[in-house]
């Protein structure tokens, strides 16, 4: 039997298995190339606001982006950071 305490703590509560992400329909993208700031932020994992800032100051300095992979040249994306992003990434041949 649970007690209260951890019921409302929720030890011991049954909840419904994670749904995975491909059985849940299309995936929200943002093509790093054209994207503001808050719409990365907004739309991949593990990146606000301030993250998302320095991806716009990168491609500001160097240019756009050729491949997701890239981003780990921001200080602060790590390789993990991309590959759970890949499904969210889109690259754009920006002109």
């Amino acid at each position: 039997m649970v007690s209260r305490a951890h019921a409302a703590a929720g030890f011991g509560v049954r909840r419904p298995a994670a749904v995975p992400e491909s059985s849940r329909g299309a995936v929200e993208t943002v093509d790093i190339n054209t994207a503001t700031a808050q719409q990365m932020a907004d739309t991949l994992q593990g990146i606000g606001l301030k993250r998302a800032e320095a991806i716009i100051a990168y491609r500001d300095r160097f240019g756009k982006f050729y491949s997701a992979e890239e981003l780990t040249a921001v200080k602060g994306i790590g390789a993990n950071t991309i590959k759970r992003n890949l499904s969210r990434i889109k690259v754009s041949s920006a002109e």
